[in-house]
């Protein structure tokens, strides 16, 4: 999710940023303006799972994706090129400690607002506000789409948990489908959303009137979500994670520049999906 404080926005004579050079320049004014109270932009520059989440949504924003339809990877690119500028251009004005920055330090930074605007938000950061550490209300924040900067409309990265039950376990498997059955029944989901925050699989349970009375993002969140597309679907994105992550947090550290982070990137996801099966993923 792209979310941002709309008072600070309005306060400044912002515009709701419909592009990435609009956030980027919506970025340098606040860190000017309101920095060290308040940041321009929250990023994740942890090497591995933050820095690659990080990444994805601004990838995605200039019209590229990790892999094509053949699974070729795509950061060797003139999309990716540009999408690791914006990046760059960014990274100065979020916290000073971003390179530390992980997904519970972008939730204190998003809840006490130390950062104005996030591309990099999931519903589990907004849906379990802590009263604890809140400097702002839940309702000062605004969500929409992903910015793009191209003609394709750039829809939110979904990244999904999934319940199975494995072959051998031939035996138990009627329980097994008993408690996921009722563990994703709506009067769950909506417990577990009431409860602890758990974002609901259920479109009922996300336009639930009593639970948006309570969630008062949810309705935003539920909009945004019924156009969101995945994340790369496949076996190896755990190795794809860690190997992008790892160079783009070094690009964003200043270890490396960021067109050697895409080579050494592209080059590294190449040899893994080299060793997938013909016509897997």
């Amino acid at each position: 999710l792209y979310g941002y404080q709309a008072r600070l926005f309005a306060e400044l004579g912002l515009a709701v940023p419909a592009s990435w050079a609009d956030i980027v320049f919506a970025s340098a004014m606040i860190t000017e303006e309101r920095s060290p109270t308040t940041y321009g932009v929250g990023l994740r520059g942890r090497p591995g799972h933050g820095a690659a989440s990080t990444f994805l949504p601004i990838l995605r924003g200039h019209g590229v994706e990790l892999f094509d339809a053949s699974w070729e990877p795509q950061l060797e690119t003139a999309a990716a090129a540009a999408a690791m500028a914006t990046l760059l251009k960014l990274a100065p004005h979020a916290p000073l400690d971003v390179s530390e920055t992980g997904q519970e330090e972008l939730t204190v930074q998003i809840e006490n607002g130390r950062v104005a605007q996030s591309a990099d938000i999931w519903p589990t950061q907004l849906l379990g506000w802590s009263g604890q550490r809140m400097r702002l209300p839940i309702t000062s924040i605004s969500l929409g789409q992903i910015p793009d900067s191209t003609e394709t409309e750039t829809r939110a990265v979904t990244g999904n948990w999934l319940l199975g039950i494995p072959a051998a376990c031939s035996a138990t498997a009627p329980a097994a489908l008993e408690f996921m059955r009722w563990l994703t029944s709506p009067r769950q989901q909506l417990r577990l959303l009431l409860e602890t925050g758990l974002p609901p699989t259920r479109i009922s349970v996300m336009n639930d009137q009593s639970a948006a009375a309570k969630q008062p993002l949810l309705s935003q969140i539920a909009m945004v979500a019924a156009q969101a597309t995945p994340r790369p679907r496949t076996h190896y994105y755990p190795a794809v994670e860690q190997i992008v992550g790892t160079w783009v947090a070094g690009a964003m550290a200043g270890l490396v520049s960021g067109e050697q982070a895409l080579t050494s990137a592209n080059r590294e996801l190449t040899s893994v999906m080299q060793h997938r099966p013909a016509g897997a993923s």
